[in-house]
Formats: C-alpha cells, sequence, structure tokens
C-alpha cells in the first residue's frame, strides 16, 4: 500500500535538478539505529516534491518540466556499518500525443500573442522618432525644440519599458509551454490556509485552460452552430483576447509579489520589528528608493580571479554592510553573525590593494576623484560621495541564489562550452575526484574556445568577402569582434586551463608525500590489539578499511575550480544627492516628455507612455534584486516567519520547542511549506522576469532598434530630395527605331501587355515596359523628364503637366508636400499616369516603416510559427488595432494621402476619362493605396503590397479592390514587394543580379531591362544600362545602326564575361 504522508518529524522533503539538498545523519556503530536520509526542499524547484512509500522502500519524487525525478532509499544492514543507498532515477513523463498537440497549441497561441506585442512595442519607439522628426520642422515652417526634447526624454523610459513588457512577455510564454507552473505560483498567497491554497491551485488550473483554450473552442462552437461565414475570424479574435486577460493578470501578479518581496526586504534591512512595523508605504517607498539610488550611483571596482572550493573566498553575506548609521541586517544565526564581526574587522584592518578588490570602472574613478579634490579643497564634509572602506562586496544575483552549475567528466561537452554564456563560464569545474575532468578534457576545452573563436571571426570575414567588401572592412570587422567579443572569452578559458594545470602539480605533490608516510607508517605499525571475530577475521582491519574508504571519497570529492567574476563597492552618494537625482530623473525623463507628449497633440503615445511610466518606475524603483544584494541572503528574507500577516492561530514560537507536541509539529511543517513557497516564488520571479537574460537581451535589441531609427531621423533632418534627384544617374537612351530587343523566342511573360483598361495610351504590346520606364523616369531629374518622353513615347505623344501638380500642391498641401509625383498626359489629354517616385531620403525610408513595418513583422511571426496561415484572419484587424497609437501629427507624412486628394482632384474636375497611378519601390506601394481607394487601376514595380495591412489606411478598402484595381510586379530575390501579402493580379519576374548583391534585385532600371529583353522594346527605344551595367546583350541594330555607333553612344566596349566597361581612347 503506497502512503503518501510524510514523517512528522521532517520538513518537507525534496529534490531537485538544481539545487538539492541531501542531508545524511551521521553513521552509528548501534545495528538498531539505521542511517537517516532528509531531503529539504530548496526554493530553485518549480514544485514542492512529495514523500510515499512504495513497496516497502521510501521514495522522493519531484517534478521536472518534462519528467520526475525520484530518490529511492535502500536501506543495507549486513556490513558492521549500516549504509543507506539512494537509487537516482528519472523517470519521463506520459507523452501522449494529445498532450503534446496541447502544448504545442499552447505555445503557438503564446507564440503569437508575443509576437505581436513586439510589434506594438517596435511601433511605438517608430512613431515616436516620426514624431521628433515632424517636431523638428521638416514638414512645418517653424521648428519647437523644446517639444523635440521632450520627446527625445521620452526615450529612456520607453526602452525599459518596453524591454520589460517583452521580458514578462518572454516568460509569459515560456510558463505557458511548461505547464504554466509560474502562474500557479503567482496565484496563490504565501499567508493562504492549507485549503485555500488548494482551491486557488485549482483555480488557477481552470483559469490556464479557459484561457488558452476552453473560451475559444466554447466561441468556435457557438459560431459555426449559427452558421457565420466569417466563424474563424471570430475565433481567432476571442482567443487573442483572452490571452490578453491571461498576460495581463500575470504581469500584475508578478509585479505584486515583486513589490511584496521589497516590503519584506525592507523589513529585513530595518532596526527593530517596532520600526518595521509601523512602516507606512510612503517609509516604504522612499527607503526603496534611497537603497536604489545609493545602489545606481555607487562607484565599483570589478575583479575577476580563479578559486578552488578550499579557498577561503568571498560569499555573499559574510560582511555585514551599513549605510551612514543605517541599521546592519539581522543574521539568523549568532554563531555567523560573530563570524562576520570577526572578518569585517579584519578586512578593515587589512590594507587595500588593488590586487584585493580589483580597479575601479570608469565611475569608481570619477567618484574617487571628486572625493580627493574635495579632500584637498577642505570641503571633506560637504563631499557628495563618500569613499567605502574596506570596499564591500556587491554580490551577483546568481550567486546569492546560489545558482552555480557543475561541470565534470560526464556532463562535459564541447558544444556546452562553445556557446558558454556568461554564467556557465562561472560554473564549477571539477578537478579531483571520481567526477573530475580528465586532462584531455581540459585541453580539448581550451582548443575548442580558440578554434570557436577564429571560426567566428572567419566567418564574418568570408561574409564580407563573398559581398564583394573592402579588404580594409574586412579587417576592421575582424579586429572589432576579436577585441569587443571574444578576448574575454579567451582570457576566462585560458586562466581556467592555468589554474587547473596549477591544482593537479598541487595535488600530485601531495599524493607523492602522501605515499612516502604511509609507506613509513606501514612498517612501524604493530598489529596488537587485532582481535579476530568468531569466523576469524580482523574486525579492526575491517573497520579501518571502512574509515580508509570513506576518507578517501571525501578526499577524491572535494577539489574544484571557478571563475569569479566579483565586483566592489567603492564609493557611495549622500542621501541628499540620491534625492537630488531622482528628482532629476522625475523631471527630466517623466514630467517634461509628458507635457512634451501631450503639448504637439499626440495624446496615444503620451497616455501610452504615462501607463507605461508609471509602471517602470514602480518595477524600477521598487526592485527585489537590488535589496537583496542588501541582505546578502534570500533565507534571510523570510526569516523570523516575515510572510505577511499571519494565519489565525499562528504562534512565534521556537522551532525546537514546536517540534515536541504534534500539533506544534504540523504547525512548524506548514510555516516551513509557505516559506518554501514564498522563496520558490521569488526564486522564479527574480531569475525569468525582474532579472532573467531576456530582459538584457530585449534592452539590447530596443537600444539597436532606436539607433537605427535615430540615424534614418537625423539623415531625414539633413538630406534634401531635391540633392538626392540631382545626383541619380541619368539614364541612357539608344536613338529610337535604330536598335531593338525582339521578344523571347521562348515563353514571354504573359503580362507583357496588359489587357485594356490598364495600358497606357497609345500603347499595345508595351504597356508592361510604359509603367516600367515611368517608374524609372520618377527618380530622373525634373529638367530631363519631358526630354526623355519624347525620346520613349515619340514627341508630343506624352506631356509632364507640371502646372497642374504644382497648383495643387499651392492649394492643398500649402507647397509643403513631403511626397514627389507627376501627372503625364497623353495626346489629347483627357487620360493621364500619375508617376509616384520611391524611397530616395531616410525620411522616405522611415515613412516606408511606418507603413510596412508592422505587417512586415507579423508576416515573419506567422512564418515561424507552424500552420502560421491560420491567423492570417485576424492580422488586419490587429494590425488596425496597432495603428490607433498612431500621432495625428504623422497625417502630416502619410504620402499616400497627398497622391489619393490629387487623384480625387483630378476626378473631381471632370476633365480626365482615364487615370492610372504607377510607381516603384515607396512609390509603387503608394500607388497601390491610392489606386484602391480611388478606384483606379494601379501598376507597381516593386511595390510593398497591402493586403494585410489594408485596414490600417484612411479610408481602408476591401479585398475585392486589390484584386480589381491593383497589380504589382515582383522580381526575384526582391524583398521589398514580399513585404505584405499580395493580391491576386501581380507578375513575378526574373532577377540577373548576382546572388552577393542583396539589394541589386530592387532596381526600377533592371526590372525595366529585363521586362524590354523578355517582351522586347518594339518601338520603345533600348537603354544603354541594360548592357553597361547589368549584363544583358546588346540592343540588336536595325537598317543603319550597328556595333561601332552602339559603342559610341554607350561608351562602352564588349568584355569576356558578357558585362561592358568604359573604352579607353
Amino acid at each position: 500500500m503506497m502512503d503518501s504522508s510524510r514523517e512528522e518529524t521532517q520538513p518537507p522533503p525534496a529534490t531537485a535538478e538544481e539545487g538539492m539538498e541531501q542531508v545524511l545523519d551521521t553513521p552509528s556503530n548501534n545495528h538498531n539505529n539505521s542511517n537517516k536520509i532528509t531531503f529539504q526542499d530548496h526554493y530553485t524547484l518549480p514544485t514542492p516534491s512529495n514523500a510515499v512509500r512504495f513497496r516497502g522502500s521510501t521514495l522522493c519524487v519531484a517534478e521536472l518540466r518534462n519528467s520526475q525525478l525520484q530518490l529511492e532509499q535502500h536501506q543495507n544492514t549486513k556490513r558492521k556499518h549500516s549504509t543507506t543507498t539512494v537509487v537516482i532515477k528519472k523517470v519521463a513523463n506520459d507523452k501522449a500525443t494529445h498532450l503534446n498537440l496541447l502544448r504545442l497549441t499552447y505555445g503557438t497561441v503564446g507564440f503569437f500573442y508575443v509576437g505581436f506585442l513586439f510589434v506594438v512595442c517596435f511601433q511605438v519607439l517608430l512613431f515616436l522618432f516620426m514624431d521628433l522628426v515632424v517636431d523638428s520642422g521638416l514638414t512645418e515652417n517653424a521648428a519647437r525644440p523644446g517639444k523635440f526634447l521632450g520627446t527625445l526624454l521620452s526615450l529612456p523610459v520607453f526602452l525599459y519599458g518596453l524591454s520589460s513588457a517583452m521580458a514578462l512577455g518572454s516568460a509569459f510564454l515560456s510558463d505557458v509551454w511548461s505547464g504554466h507552473a509560474l502562474l500557479r505560483q503567482v496565484g496563490q498567497s504565501s499567508n493562504m490556509p492549507e485549503q485555500k491554497a488548494l482551491q486557488v491551485l485549482i483555480a488557477m488550473e481552470w483559469i490556464a485552460f479557459g484561457t488558452l483554450l476552453g473560451i475559444p473552442l466554447l466561441t468556435w462552437i457557438i459560431t459555426l452552430w449559427a452558421r457565420l461565414d466569417d466563424w474563424w475570424r471570430i475565433t481567432l479574435l476571442t482567443w487573442f483576447a483572452s490571452v490578453t486577460v491571461y498576460y495581463v493578470g500575470y504581469s500584475f501578479g508578478i509585479m505584486y509579489y515583486e513589490v511584496q518581496a521589497s516590503w519584506l526586504m525592507l523589513q529585513v534591512l530595518s532596526t527593530t520589528d517596532t520600526v518595521a512595523a509601523s512602516s507606512s508605504w510612503w517609509t516604504f517607498v522612499t527607503r526603496a528608493i534611497a537603497y536604489r539610488q545609493a545602489y545606481q550611483y555607487s562607484g565599483q571596482s570589478d575583479l575577476v580571479r580563479l578559486s578552488t572550493d578550499l579557498e577561503d573566498s568571498h560569499h555573499p553575506g559574510v560582511s555585514i554592510k551599513s549605510d551612514e548609521g543605517d541599521n546592519p541586517q539581522k543574521n539568523i544565526n549568532e554563531e555567523e553573525e560573530e563570524e562576520e564581526a570577526q572578518e569585517k574587522e579584519a578586512e578593515e584592518n587589512a590594507p587595500e590593494t588593488p590586487q584585493q578588490y580589483g580597479h575601479p570602472n570608469w565611475w569608481g574613478y570619477l567618484t574617487l576623484w571628486g572625493i580627493q579634490c574635495c579632500g584637498k579643497c577642505g570641503k571633506k564634509g560637504h563631499s557628495l560621495f563618500q569613499k567605502v572602506s574596506p570596499p564591500e562586496r556587491v554580490p551577483s544575483l546568481y550567486e546569492l541564489l546560489g545558482t552555480r552549475q557543475f561541470v565534470t567528466r560526464h556532463n562535459w561537452s564541447l558544444e556546452k562550452l562553445f556557446c558558454s554564456t556568461h554564467q556557465r563560464l562561472q560554473a564549477v569545474t571539477v578537478v579531483q575526484g571520481p567526477a573530475a575532468l580528465h586532462p584531455a578534457q581540459m585541453v580539448s576545452s581550451l582548443i575548442c574556445t580558440a578554434v570557436g573563436i577564429g571560426l567566428v571571426i572567419l566567418l564574418c570575414v568570408a561574409g564580407l568577402v563573398w559581398m564583394e567588401s573592402s579588404v580594409g572592412t574586412a579587417i576592421l570587422l575582424a579586429v572589432l569582434i576579436a577585441f569587443g567579443c571574444c578576448l574575454g572569452r579567451w582570457q576566462s578559458s585560458r586562466r581556467l586551463y592555468q589554474l587547473y594545470q596549477h591544482v593537479q602539480q598541487e595535488h600530485d605533490t601531495t599524493a607523492a608525500s602522501g605515499m612516502v608516510e604511509k609507506d613509513d607508517d606501514n612498517d612501524d605499525e604493530a598489529v596488537d590489539g587485532q582481535e579476530p571475530d568468531n569466523n576469524g577475521n580482523n574486525v579492526k582491519a575491517e573497520e579501518d578499511q571502512d574509515i580508509d574508504e570513506q576518507d578517501y571519497e571525501e578526499e577524491e570529492e572535494q577539489a574544484a575550480i571557478y571563475q569569479s567574476f566579483e565586483k566592489y563597492r567603492v564609493t557611495k552618494p549622500s542621501a541628499t544627492l540620491g534625492w537630488c537625482l531622482f528628482g532629476l530623473e522625475m523631471g527630466l525623463f517623466f514630467i517634461w516628455p509628458t507635457i512634451a507628449l501631450f503639448a504637439i497633440n499626440n495624446y496615444p503615445v503620451a497616455v501610452f507612455f504615462v501607463a507605461l511610466g508609471i509602471i517602470s518606475m514602480i518595477r524600477y524603483y521598487l526592485n527585489p534584486s537590488i535589496l537583496l544584494k542588501e541582505i546578502g541572503s534570500l533565507d534571510a528574507v523570510y526569516a523570523h516567519g516575515l510572510l505577511g500577516q499571519k494565519q489565525a492561530g499562528d504562534n512565534n514560537e521556537d522551532p525546537a520547542v514546536m517540534k515536541r507536541t504534534k500539533k506544534s509539529r504540523a504547525q512548524w511543517s506548514r510555516n516551513q511549506q509557505r516559506q518554501w513557497n514564498a522563496q520558490s516564488r521569488l526564486f522564479a520571479i527574480l531569475t525569468h522576469v525582474t532579472r532573467g537574460p531576456s530582459r538584457t537581451t530585449w534592452l539590447y535589441v530596443f537600444f539597436l532598434l532606436a539607433l537605427a531609427v535615430i540615424f534614418m531621423s537625423v539623415g531625414a533632418l539633413t538630406e534634401s530630395a531635391e540633392d538626392s534627384v540631382s545626383s541619380a544617374d541619368e539614364i541612357v537612351l539608344l536613338p529610337r527605331g535604330e536598335f531593338v530587343y525582339e521578344p523571347t523566342p521562348n515563353l514571354p511573360y504573359p503580362t507583357c501587355a496588359l489587357a485594356k483598361g490598364v495600358q497606357v495610351p497609345n500603347s499595345n504590346a508595351t504597356a508592361l515596359a510604359d509603367y516600367a520606364f515611368l517608374s524609372v523616369m520618377a527618380y530622373q531629374p525634373p529638367e530631363t523628364f519631358q526630354e526623355k518622353l519624347d525620346l520613349w513615347f515619340g514627341p508630343g505623344v506624352a506631356t509632364d503637366e507640371v502646372e497642374i501638380v504644382r497648383d495643387f500642391r499651392q492649394q492643398v498641401e500649402g507647397g509643403n508636400a513631403a511626397v514627389s509625383y507627376h501627372w503625364v498626359t497623353f495626346l489629347d489629354s483627357t487620360a493621364g499616369v500619375v508617376v509616384v517616385r520611391g524611397s530616395t531620403t531616410s525620411w522616405e525610408w522611415l515613412t516606408d516603416a511606418q507603413l510596412w513595418s508592422a505587417a512586415g513583422i507579423a508576416q515573419i511571426i506567422r512564418a515561424l510559427l507552424p500552420l502560421g496561415e491560420l491567423f492570417t484572419p485576424i492580422i488586419p484587424q490587429l494590425l488596425k488595432g496597432v495603428s490607433f497609437i498612431e500621432s495625428s501629427n504623422l497625417d502630416d507624412v502619410a504620402l499616400y494621402k497627398q497622391t489619393t486628394a490629387f487623384v480625387q482632384s483630378l476626378q473631381a474636375s471632370g476633365n480626365y476619362s482615364q487615370i492610372q497611378i504607377t510607381g516603384q519601390s515607396l512609390g509603387g506601394g503608394i500607388s497601390l493605396i491610392t489606386g484602391a481607394q480611388t478606384g483606379i487601376p494601379a501598376i507597381a514595380i516593386s511595390g510593398p503590397n497591402n493586403m494585410l495591412s489594408r485596414k490600417t489606411f484612411d479610408p481602408i478598402f476591401s479585398k475585392d479592390d486589390i484584386t480589381q484595381y491593383l497589380f504589382n510586379v515582383i522580381p526575384e530575390r526582391d524583398v521589398v514587394p514580399r513585404v505584405d501579402d499580395w493580391g491576386m493580379q501581380h507578375q513575378e519576374i526574373r532577377c540577373r543580379a548576382k546572388a552577393n548583391d542583396l539589394f541589386g534585385c530592387h532596381s526600377s532600371i533592371r526590372s525595366l531591362c529585363e521586362i524590354m529583353y523578355t517582351c522586347g522594346s518594339h518601338a520603345r527605344p533600348p537603354l544603354c544600362e541594360c548592357a553597361t551595367k547589368f549584363g544583358y546583350p546588346e540592343a540588336i541594330p536595325v537598317g543603319s545602326g550597328n556595333e561601332s555607333s552602339y559603342t559610341a553612344i554607350c561608351g562602352t566596349c564588349r568584355t569576356n564575361d558578357g558585362y561592358y566597361s568604359d573604352c579607353e581612347g
């Protein structure tokens, strides 16, 4: 029969994948007193372990992510000294298909949600910087520097808040995938009675099931029952909304326990229990801010050293830290307090050397220099910073939580070392004993580091060489990678190997001397006093053998080495300076930006900023990880029953007294379980959210994105669209009628001649090439526009209506149009084509990102998901929701609104019977939007599409509009026309650019050459650039044309590889 109850005299048993403690009682010679093993739960466990009795054995069962860890005890009483053997088993969980599918469903929906959370974060940053450009006066006559600077100062809060939101999202996704273990912990309070805690646990399971599957499934059933056409879209929207509720509750639950942990830690740091009990929330907040400022602005020194487990190294919590009379932390054990006091006194009397505390960082040097200057000026008492003597150890979070990993000969691998993180470089490496690394493994580790660094550098250099970058660029990148990314890793590996050699030498020396002493002892050893047992065996020899074996095992298992990255506090700011800096932070990074955002009428982003700023300030200043470093131990946080309000019937008796009665033992066990629950929850929050690696990663991601957008914003403020057009290379047209490209004898593109209604007037088979030519002309200097129109279409056929465009811009746009376009009419001037220029400036690239970045990221998220196409029906609706945070000021730079207004004015005039629009790249994307909004044919060359983003434009348009009016030419390997989903009407064309020319296929001239070469030029003049730049054959001469005249016109000569170069002479 299985007994699931624990022994009443033991605290909750435990196992752990990380942090398992095995406490073995001292062996006894009395056969009646068998050895006992007590397992104690460590807070690194996700769930508490359970002790069960099964088939005469005691098992301790711990639940891991995908398996169970079972520790089974076996008693051995056959030998003189009874022993207990613990068998460790790993049992895989049920791998049923339905469970895997359920987890896959949860993870897929969670990934899709977190992906769109990233879309929102990126759009906020993008809209913020576009507002910066608008406020600088790019679209207005007068700049507003105060508001511009205020908007810029909002960036730190946005970066911190958005990276925290994504860190919460990453933890949320991980929790959903692993069975929402953290959600169960977040839902339970530490002071709940056991019965209520069980009820909350069940409720959390039902909430997770309902939000992730139950409610969406019920919606699916109802919509099918009602025979709705868009049943799947409604189901997906309901699913997304329920996951949003889940994520919000999850995030606020984590924030609540972060604040609660900060409250308890401040109680530990208080002078007496009376002060802590009477502390108000105001006192709590002010003290938390004071600790945060002291930590943030303290000067620190860094020390990297190698240690062995035999060294008396600095451990977290050893030194008692004080802050100008602030109360030292309370230690649980009086003996530990005495030892710490002695160690602190020894540290104070010891001389301070750079070798002992490392070298200060730049801030530490600056503050020490300031203290020294104030001392020379006779203002020692008025210094803003104070020197900490001796420097105080500032432990890292992983040291406080005890999460070092061990590297043995069995779990060692080159893959782990090559992909090692900063924490793994500080892992404990076993160098002696049965699990010690072999010398060949250590040598391989060092070689692997060198080879890995070399391969990374060579790969980057090879990539630059493949892209035909300069030799100087390749060398510069190699140097930057070597010194910026790889040097520290190589030094750490080399130091570890050197210490390993040192330890091995000492071990060999000690072993050699020990063998000599042992031989001498054996020569002098007497055999008197050895009595045989009843079987004639030597009892004393057996006992000595057991003891020797035990001592040998203990000696062999004790040697390990590790790297220690230590920080020491060398200076600290005064309390007055800390509060002054806090006021400055609030004024510069919150109050001023808030006023600026509201003043420029950027209300959506302003409201978002205020909400994000408040949440960020709570998590930044009430930070439990900072307070934990001041305390030095997670156990001290929950010592003496500091678990919030007490339950009814709780008491503060000593645990030793409480164990005497059954009732007291039960109460003591409940208190221990409550303390473990609180510690485990805080550990999970600190390691996964508050100081998890994902938060730092997302901070770097958003910082790099912000730098890229800032770079484009600065370019938008300094570049001129006119300068970029005038500096463009002019195309060279061959004489009309003298050269020709014949149509491809094989199958040409079926859209070479577009159907009636989307043709350039007076054109037949050359329609697609005509639109490509007009899109090229949009980039040409305005003074040559009409000249080239005459060369292409013939004299007097096409006219650039400059006056009509100028008058419209002056009347409607005030002469400050942000987009460049032409209005080209044909013959009787009743038909024409609007030609929109693409991206030539940084500002126009920003506009590209404004209009299509959300759809592009959504495409990437969908592509990464299994069956991601199933989410397509709700993407347009979600993108529309994201667009609500766009500022009203960005209407000035919504380029499609200007072209749409121009086309509507042409339609309203009643003078034109046929209006079409075309463009390339950004111009093509704007043409597609305007065409769908106004109901005119739009032909784009390499234009971004609008199937997913169609609801973000004003006015919106339907899928039928896209199918009826829009056509897009899509060159292969061109990324831009693959942004957003394309409509039904499109044509893919070949690209002859080299594979290492990443943007060569996006050239409008190359696309024109491909269309002319495949479809034939007919009556249109070929371009010299088709042969001179893009490798197409020369156009065939007609009549008197010959190769010499072709060379004379284009200034080129033939080369062996089919390309052309300028002739000499």
